[in-house]
């Protein structure tokens, strides 16, 4: 909306720099997806309406998914939504597998786009909304089983 703050969280340096000389009107924090918390504080941030993610979260383990998320949920208010893509052909793997089991257990609402057949490699969205109160308050690594 008219008036909101936009900003990327990039663990590369270079294309940290990229981005905030390329986008002047974007705050770039240059630190890892897993310790955002700390800068965004810094910043007198403690809740975003949207996060948007371009993370391959099929590479990650289930430990990492899940640190990341805690941090998501950490900042994301109860009204937001968290949106991120993944590859029709990487769809299959334990990994992706036990991320779209980790979005089910922590949003109410997971909706999975159609693919988008003419992007290469295909792909397809997940848009994730209602966060559930119970995994808002305490460590999902508890309850996510990968």
């Amino acid at each position: 909306p008219a008036g909101g703050r936009h900003l990327a969280v990039e663990v590369d340096p270079l294309m940290a720099r990229c981005l905030a000389q390329r986008l002047p009107g974007l705050e770039v924090l240059n630190t890892d997806a897993s310790q955002m918390g700390v800068p965004l504080a810094a910043r007198g941030i403690d809740r975003a309406d949207a996060v948007v993610s371009g993370l391959p979260w099929g590479l990650f383990s289930a430990a990492t998914q899940r640190s990341i998320m805690n941090q998501v949920l950490s900042i994301l208010s109860p009204q937001g939504s968290f949106t991120t893509f993944a590859y029709r052909h990487a769809a299959g793997l334990a990994s992706s597998r036990a991320f779209r089991h980790l979005l089910e257990q922590v949003f109410t609402d997971v909706t999975i786009s159609p693919v988008v057949w003419r992007n290469f490699p295909p792909a397809f969205t997940y848009i994730c909304r209602n966060p559930t109160p119970e995994q808002c308050t305490k460590d999902i690594s508890e309850s996510a089983h990968a």
